[in-house]
């Protein structure tokens, strides 16, 4: 049972890597972020991490 279970898992891993790696390349902001994000209360604003990264690079 355990080895039937082996590529089943493994490609629920692929496909969960899929998913979150699209996320990425289209709001350019890494999925544990994402949820921080935003202009509610406790957030961070979308300009401020926008200008917090184009800072990082000096």
């Amino acid at each position: 049972m355990r080895r039937r279970m082996r590529p089943l898992f493994a490609a629920i891993l692929a496909l969960a890597g899929l998913g979150a790696g699209s996320s990425v390349a289209q709001s350019g902001i890494p999925g544990w972020l994402a949820p921080h994000v935003g202009t509610g209360e406790g957030q961070i604003a979308p300009v401020v991490l926008q200008r917090a990264r184009a800072g990082r690079g000096r």
